[in-house]
């Protein structure tokens, strides 16, 4: 399952794979240096504002009403939400091979 997590005083997510039975030591490190190379690629792809969002969907795992109730001042309407979150997943459609080649 992937998920994305800010680990304690850090403002770079942690985006990997749920560790299996025994091997959780060896993934975490994996992971954390994939999240950092992923969130760098994030933010060269996507705009502050998509970048944002990203972390709400990804990290929080809000859905689009609950960002709208949270997150008034910065996302006033769902049908916004739903189109940004679309954008946001069309760049990472498109560049899919670069980045799973820069993850390798």
């Amino acid at each position: 399952m992937t998920r994305i997590n800010f680990p304690a005083g850090s403002d770079e997510p942690l985006l990997g794979t749920s560790p299996g039975p025994g091997d959780a030591g060896e993934l975490q490190a994996a992971d954390r240096e994939d999240s950092h190379t992923l969130w760098k690629i994030l933010q060269r792809m996507l705009s502050p504002r998509e970048q944002r969002l990203a972390y709400l969907f990804f990290n929080c795992g809000l859905k689009p009403e609950e960002i709208v109730h949270f997150c008034p001042q910065e996302f006033s309407d769902v049908q916004e939400v739903y189109r940004l979150r679309r954008t946001i997943l069309v760049q990472l459609l498109r560049h899919a091979d670069q980045i799973s080649l820069l993850l390798d």
